[in-house]
């Protein structure tokens, strides 16, 4: 038994000195601004790096950031929602690709926000899985190198963000409501 203890004490330390010498980075996601979300909504991620380890870490972010980021959304079937048409395009076109080397040097913090929607079609109502993934030497091939963030459940609802047509009707008077200026006593009295 301690023999068995001594080795996982040994693989741990040895994994945690290769962490630190390869120069991981936390790398999380958050909802910047959460919201009950629907089919149309806008649905914003921080994604937010952090040099835990005791050297500075490197790694690129380009200009159009479909090179450096990707966001996986899952159904709880396991389906992949479907890919926006501008991120196909963008990932499948020759052009050059400007990026900019950002570094961080121990506790420090680097963060933006990027709007999932550009990447993926939200998908229909229901309980889905989301996960974001970086690209620290840029997307190439579906084999770069690439460090995959905390998952996030996104609770799609039914119906739609787009404000109704329909008129307010009263149920007694079967006149239209209209929205009126009244002051707070005329409104108790209502």
């Amino acid at each position: 038994m301690k023999r068995l203890l001594y080795s996982v004490v040994v693989f741990c330390i040895a994994a945690s000195l290769h962490a630190q010498s390869t120069g991981q980075i936390e790398f999380t996601i958050r909802y910047y601004d959460k919201a009950i979300y629907f089919s149309n909504s806008t649905v914003q991620v921080k994604l937010e790096f952090f040099n835990d380890t005791p050297d500075p870490v490197r790694f690129k972010i380009a200009e159009n950031r479909f090179y450096s980021v990707d966001f996986d959304v899952r159904s709880m079937k396991n389906v992949p929602a479907v890919r926006s048409r501008d991120f196909v395009i963008s990932r499948t076109t020759d052009e050059p690709v400007f990026f900019r080397e950002v570094s961080l040097q121990p506790g420090e913090r680097f963060g933006f926000v990027e709007t999932l929607n550009l990447y993926v079609h939200i998908p229909g109502p229901g309980l889905h899985i989301l996960q974001a993934v970086l690209f620290p030497e840029l997307y190439r091939s579906d084999s770069s190198d690439s460090i995959v963030s905390n998952a996030l459940t996104l609770t799609i609802h039914p119906g739609s963000t787009e404000s109704s047509d329909d008129v307010a009707i009263d149920i007694e008077t079967g006149i239209a409501l209209a929205h009126a200026a009244l002051p707070p006593d005329e409104v108790v009295d209502f």
